[in-house]
């Protein structure tokens, strides 16, 4: 089988693009890959495993692109790594990997963007997919007065990033069971796998600490505003024994000078580092070297967590927000922060911790452990392949549906909005009937094809 893969690459500096570089050798051992960059530069280790071809979403090669069995999209919500990849998903039908389940933050980035979203595509994008008051929200986005964090639980855009898909894989159960119930598409749950790299030694996750030399707290990732940074730093600030403690922020801040002057309006420049976006080597280091792991999140945008597995590898101790899939994980692999009483819970845990350092480390032994049986390499890969073949088996009834769906949004304008359910039914079911005929007829229409 020939797979193309489009995925951001390294050295851009997303999760994603680490989970390209990792899975694709494994998945390379099964089928035959391509990676579709659009990135100028890469790695040269990732030609080792996979032909790797840049390509210009304006002028997509198609030839080579059709050349392949199936394709996988790559999709989070970062606007300008996924931008190009969602702009081929347009064009191509293929398989979406919904690395985020809400992707407001994404579509709502790319309003304003040349190339991207006009700010009518937009509105009629949300009046398309949320017909319960997505016009009006996007209105007052567009006017500034609500912000894509106000809006995303109501309007997440999910639907938008699938108008083309053949199939779709999350990463968490919830995502999953909501989806299968809105979409006549295969879907499948392959939770994500724990990266491979360096570990503690046994026994040496969390030491003793001399007087006067502090606990390291560690934040790495994508951090905008639902990583909730600002809280940590306003906990910190009010925090009695904060001398106790460094925090050290790694990977892109995306807001990085306000976060600057919080920490000085805060007193906390002896406290926090931020270090940006550092290579993989120095992050490990880093990992190593800490004690506690932040990892909140709120609003949670239906993910699972690439970091909080990295935190887990390095049996590391972690502070959670106890929503979404976070809240789902077992209570003795990570610590809760209620979502009402924020940072009364993170000084909470600042405080147990130094308590009962032991408490803390054993919820990272266990959260390694939690890992190494739920998250494996060999798991993914194989629940990828499963989902592939399954939308190769179906691909005509899948094309049926593909065309129905084009027909009914393309002709809705035409009509009312109460003649359009009625009407658009029939196209729909003379599109599933052609390709369909030798096998009997329409369930919906009941008429038998003409076959001729």
């Amino acid at each position: 089988m020939k797979l193309n893969w489009f995925s951001p690459v390294p050295p851009t500096p997303s999760g994603i693009a680490i989970h390209t570089s990792v899975v694709v050798p494994e998945l390379a051992k099964h089928v035959s890959v391509t990676i579709w960059a659009h990135e100028d530069s890469w790695p040269a280790e990732l030609e080792e495993h996979a032909a790797v071809r840049r390509y210009d979403p304006s002028s997509p090669p198609w030839a080579d692109i059709n050349a392949a069995d199936a394709t996988i999209y790559h999709l989070g919500n970062h606007p300008e790594f996924h931008r190009p990849i969602w702009q081929i998903s347009r064009q191509h039908p293929g398989v979406v990997v919904l690395h985020d389940v809400g992707l407001q933050h994404f579509f709502a980035g790319l309003v304003g963007r040349n190339p991207g979203l006009s700010e009518v595509e937009y509105r009629e994008m949300m009046a398309f997919h949320h017909p319960r008051g997505g016009a009006e929200l996007a209105d007052a986005f567009l006017l500034g007065l609500r912000s894509a964090e106000d809006i995303c639980n109501h309007c997440p855009l999910t639907g938008a990033a699938l108008e083309n898909a053949t199939g779709v894989i999350v990463h968490t159960h919830a995502a999953y069971s909501e989806l299968v119930r809105q979409l006549d598409l295969p879907i499948a749950y392959v939770p994500l796998f724990a990266l491979s790299g360096k570990h503690r030694a046994p026994g040496s996750e969390i030491s003793q600490k001399a007087d006067g030399d502090p606990y390291r707290i560690i934040m790495f990732g994508f951090l905008n505003a639902n990583r909730r940074l600002s809280s940590v730093l306003r906990a910190l600030r009010d925090f009695p024994e904060k001398r106790r403690f460094r925090l050290d922020v790694y990977g892109t801040l995306e807001d990085e000078r306000s976060t600057r002057q919080l920490i000085e309006a805060f007193g906390l420049a002896g406290t926090v580092t931020i270090h940006g976006f550092v290579p993989s080597d120095e992050l490990e280091e880093a990992l190593l070297g800490s004690d506690l792991a932040v990892n909140l999140r709120d609003p949670t945008v239906g993910e699972a967590s690439g970091s909080q597995l990295i935190i887990w590898q390095y049996g590391l101790p972690s502070l959670v927000t106890n929503i979404g899939w976070y809240g789902t994980l077992p209570k003795n692999t990570v610590a809760a922060v209620r979502r009402e009483a924020e940072l009364q819970d993170i000084q909470s845990h600042l405080a147990a911790f130094l308590q009962n350092p032991e408490h803390y480390r054993e919820l990272g032994r266990n959260g390694r452990l939690y890992a190494q049986e739920h998250h494996t390499m060999e798991a993914h890969v194989q629940g990828v392949l499963d989902l592939v073949e399954q939308t190769l088996r179906g691909s005509a009834r899948h094309a049926a549906s593909w065309m129905s769906g084009r027909i009914g949004r393309a002709i809705r304008p035409w009509f009312g909005e109460d003649a359009a359910g009625l009407l658009l039914a029939n196209p729909a079911d003379a599109i599933h009937d052609l390709v369909n005929y030798s096998r009997g007829p329409s369930p919906r229409s009941g008429a038998r094809p003409n076959r001729r």
